[in-house]
């Protein structure tokens, strides 16, 4: 009698394999037609249905999932649940994955996706940013600035491979500048200022995150006691080419220097134009931010206190 119980569950487990598998190519099929006819967004929902029924890595879907993410981006693959990613050799999922584990505070797990980079996937610049992530939030400074300067090599490889009017250019040039300044913060972090400084420097101007370079350079040179030096630096944020840009942060900076150097009216005078730039401004903000409950209201609060 046992015999044939195990006999009919064993039936069973094998019959519902099969069907597990029917289910995984006919998502497949599905997919792969959408794709043929350039419909990618469509293609999604057969997509995450097959990874939700696969248990394990398979090869065919990966390779759908680089097909379609490479066009539709990551967003795509933002809600889905970790144990669902886990289950994808993907880069694109992996990279995904890893940026959950990181917001999760889970570090240990995310440094564990990421391991193998292969430099000619089309986010392996991507990757190696998330990588050097985890290594400074570990504090293994070398390995996040070789992370880094990996993935500031791959960016201008395939950044060269489109016109400067592509999107896909400005993506990858965004990338490169981010982990161009990485570099300078990992060393920031890890207490070396003057190396920092060095990087800091390296940033283009043309770069999108200039003005950020410009506004941590001056920090370090704070954080050398450089008072004058870090003046200079914050006070170009008043000059005509970087008005459009929202650094209240700077007036602090620039106040707290002054009265390193006991320059009290100064002090007083940047104050006072803190007040008539930014503050109205960053009151309207704070609401907005709190409204949407996002963190960086809480990075203004302080400046304004």
């Amino acid at each position: 009698m046992i015999k044939y119980i195990l006999l009919l569950l064993f039936t069973f487990k094998s019959f519902g394999e099969e069907i597990r598998q029917l289910d995984l190519r006919r998502s497949l099929i599905l997919a792969e037609n959408a794709i043929k006819k350039n419909y990618y967004l469509a293609s999604l929902p057969f997509i995450k249905e097959a990874m939700v029924i696969t248990k394990s890595p398979n090869e065919k879907l990966d390779e759908v999932i680089d097909r379609v993410l490479e066009v539709v981006g990551l967003a795509q693959f933002r809600f889905l649940p970790e144990d669902v990613l886990i289950n994808s050799n993907s880069l694109f999922s992996k990279v995904v994955l890893a940026k959950k584990l990181i917001d999760s505070k889970k570090i240990n797990d995310a440094k564990d996706i990421i391991t193998d980079i292969n430099d000619s996937h089309y986010i392996a610049s991507l990757a190696y940013q998330i990588r050097g992530t985890i290594q400074m939030l570990t504090s293994e400074f070398d390995s996040a600035r070789n992370s880094y300067k990996q993935c500031v090599t791959v960016a201008q490889k395939r950044k060269k491979q489109y016109k400067k009017s592509d999107t896909r250019y400005e993506y990858f040039e965004f990338i490169e500048s981010t982990c161009d300044i990485s570099i300078a913060r990992a060393y920031y972090k890890e207490g070396k200022f003057i190396e920092a400084l060095n990087e800091y420097s390296k940033v283009d101007m043309r770069s999108y995150l200039f003005p950020s370079s410009l506004l941590e350079s001056a920090w370090t040179l704070y954080r050398l006691e450089d008072y004058q030096t870090s003046i200079g630096r914050t006070i170009a944020f008043r000059a005509p080419f970087l008005k459009d840009y929202f650094y209240p942060e700077t007036e602090q900076l620039i106040a707290m220097s002054f009265f390193k150097i006991c320059h009290w009216d100064e002090v007083k005078d940047t104050l006072k134009y803190f007040d008539d730039k930014h503050y109205n401004n960053a009151r309207a903000l704070i609401k907005y931010l709190d409204k949407n409950t996002l963190k960086e209201s809480k990075v203004l609060q302080t400046i304004l206190e």
